[in-house]
C-alpha cells in the first residue's frame, strides 16, 4: 500500500509517499505562510515523478494538529478533496506524534537513539506549548515544566521556534542533541509513515471524518466570545 502524507501544521509544508519497504519521495518547502500557493503543485509534482496516479494509492495521510490554524485547514481541505475525488481512505496525524517519528529517525542517524529523550514541543504563546511526554499531550508551561525533567538522559527537542526557549533548556542544564534547525520541523515523510501503520491497522477513515485538532480553540474565537459576553 502507499500512503500519501501531506504536512502543513507549521511554516514549512511538504508531501511525501511510503510503502511498507519505507520513504518513497518526499517534497519540502521550508518558507512561512505559503501553503495555500506550494501545497497542491508539491503533491501533483511528488506523484508525477513517482510515475503514479492517485488511484495508485492506497490512503491519504494529513497532520491534523496541533499547530498552525490556517496552515492545518489547508492541509486538511486538499487531503479531503483528493480522497473525495478517488475515493481513498483518510488518516488524520497527530503533529506531535509526527514530530516525534522524525525525532527518532535523526536519533538513530546520529547514532544516539539509545538513552535519548525525544520531546516534541509546539509553542503555543511565550512561555506556553504543547508537548508529547512520556505517550501523553499535554499543554504546558514551559519553565515551570523543563525543571521537573531529569538532567541524565540526553534530550532532542523537536519543532519550530526552538530559538525562542532554547535558553531555557541551556539554564536547566540538560544536555541536548545537536541537530539543524530545518531538522527540527514536522516532516511530511512522518506523517505518510505513520497514516500507513494506522491504514494497516484499521484506522482509516474517509474524506469527511478529517477535522484539525486544535486543542485550544483559535485566538480569534476566544476574543469574539469574550467580546460577546454580557458586562455586569
Amino acid at each position: 500500500m502507499i500512503c500519501l502524507g501531506i504536512e502543513s501544521s507549521g511554516e514549512a509544508a511538504g508531501a511525501a509517499l511510503a510503502d511498507e519497504t519505507g520513504v518513497l519521495g518526499e517534497i519540502r518547502l521550508n518558507m512561512a505562510r505559503r501553503h495555500s500557493m506550494v501545497l497542491a503543485p508539491m503533491v501533483r509534482d511528488l506523484l508525477s515523478y513517482a510515475g503514479l496516479e492517485l488511484k495508485d494509492l492506497g490512503c491519504i495521510a494529513v497532520s491534523v494538529g496541533p499547530g498552525s490554524f490556517t496552515g492545518l485547514r489547508i492541509g486538511i481541505s486538499l487531503a479531503a478533496s483528493l480522497a473525495y475525488g478517488a475515493d481513498l481512505p483518510t488518516v488524520g496525524v497527530s503533529s506531535l506524534e509526527t514530530l516525534y517519528e522524525a525525532g527518532h529517525r535523526l536519533a538513530d542517524e546520529a547514532e544516539a537513539g539509545k538513552g535519548t529523550v525525544i520531546l516534541p514541543i509546539i509553542p503555543i504563546k511565550k512561555n506556553e506549548a504543547y508537548i508529547l511526554h512520556l505517550g501523553e499531550t499535554r499543554m504546558v508551561q514551559l519553565d515551570k515544566f523543563i525543571h521537573t525533567l531529569p538532567t541524565e538522559p540526553r534530550y532532542l527537542i523537536m519543532g519550530e521556534g526552538w530559538k525562542e526557549y532554547e535558553g531555557l533548556f541551556r539554564g536547566a542544564n540538560l544536555k541536548l542533541l545537536k541537530i539543524g534547525e530545518s531538522d527540527r520541523r514536522p516532516r511530511p515523510s512522518s506523517v505518510a509513515k505513520l497514516g500507513l501503520e494506522a491504514a494497516l491497522r484499521g484506522e482509516a477513515g474517509d474524506a469527511f471524518t478529517l477535522a484539525p485538532n486544535y486543542i485550544r480553540r483559535p485566538e480569534a474565537e476566544l476574543n469574539l466570545e469574550r467580546k460577546q459576553k454580557p458586562h455586569d
